[in-house]
This record gives structure tokens, C-alpha cells and sequence, in this order.
């Protein structure tokens, strides 16, 4: 299972990029210089280029700190590294600065939710309930995905009462 969620945050990634591209333009910087290090990442990341994204977000999260767009897109060249723990705490981090930045929302509740499937299927049902919360969790998910928000608290369910029957099956 988590080859195939690994082998599809690449294709998820690009999807978000084009998506950005073609009509949810992420907001830019205050400073030209930022400006051109956030395109040059874009074109990295279309390019299947994480690294190289990687140094150019750094530079502008440096002289930038409160620019959320940086962290999200960080946050996709994790996923294409597949380092999805990294991106999550990246996306956490583009989703506090910027609760309403709706790429972040929605790349953070589809991570969530493929790592929380893949712990169910992995017979460790709590674990998935850990991740569904954080997906009913996230800020403005209720009204931006409401089938995903439904979705989640329905698992978070499914899972609480897995992991119940789990652990009493343990015990005898």
C-alpha cells in the first residue's frame, strides 16, 4: 500500500502545480527577488526537480518567514521526495500563517487521508484515527471539501471501533 500512495504523490503533486497554474495563481512575495526564486521553484517542480526547488523556498522562507505560499509549495517538493511527515509539518505550517490558503487545505487533507488509509490497511487502525482527526481538523476543510470533512469523521469512526476490537483481540 504505501508504494502505491508514494508513487502517487508525484502525479498528485504536478496536478497541484498545473492546477495553480492554470487558475488559482498562489499570491507573490513582497520582494522581486522573492518573486523570481518562487517562479524558479514553480518551474522546478514542474520540472520533477524537488532539490532544486528546495534551495530556492529555503532562500525565500529566510528573507520571508510569513510567506505561506513557500512552505506549501516546500511541502510539495517534499511529497515528491517522498518524505510525506516533512510535508505535513509544512503544510502545517502554510495552513497557520494562512488558514484560508485553499492549495494548502486541500493538499494537506489528501495526504492525510492517503497516510491514514494506509495505516488501516496496515492493521493499525489507531494510527489511521490519529490522521483522520487531523483531517477534520484542518482549518476551513468543513466548508472548502465537505464530502472529505463527512468522509473523515466516518473513518474516524470506522477506526475508533478498530482499534477497539484490535485491542481486545490482543488481550485473549
Amino acid at each position: 500500500m504505501r508504494n502505491k500512495v508514494i508513487m502517487m504523490v508525484p502525479v498528485l503533486a504536478i496536478l497541484v502545480i498545473g492546477l495553480l497554474g492554470a487558475q488559482a495563481r498562489l499570491p507573490m512575495p513582497s520582494g522581486q527577488e522573492a518573486r523570481e526564486k518562487i517562479e524558479g521553484a514553480e518551474k522546478f517542480l514542474k520540472k520533477k526537480e524537488p532539490d532544486r526547488a528546495l534551495v530556492l523556498l529555503r532562500e525565500v522562507v529566510a528573507a520571508e518567514p510569513n510567506y505561506a505560499p513557500a512552505y506549501f509549495l516546500s511541502a510539495l517538493a517534499c511529497r515528491m521526495k517522498e518524505d510525506p511527515e516533512q510535508a505535513l509539518t509544512l503544510l502545517e505550517k502554510a495552513l497557520q500563517l494562512d488558514p484560508g490558503l485553499a492549495p494548502a487545505i486541500s493538499e494537506a487533507a489528501n495526504l492525510l487521508n492517503a497516510l491514514a488509509q494506509e495505516k488501516v490497511a496496515q492493521n493499525q487502525p489507531e494510527k489511521g484515527y490519529g490522521y483522520y482527526a487531523r483531517i477534520v481538523a484542518l482549518p476551513g476543510l468543513q466548508g472548502f471539501n465537505q464530502r472529505l470533512f463527512i468522509e473523515a469523521l466516518y473513518n474516524m469512526g470506522i477506526s475508533s471501533f478498530q482499534a477497539k476490537n484490535h485491542d481486545q483481540s490482543e488481550d485473549a
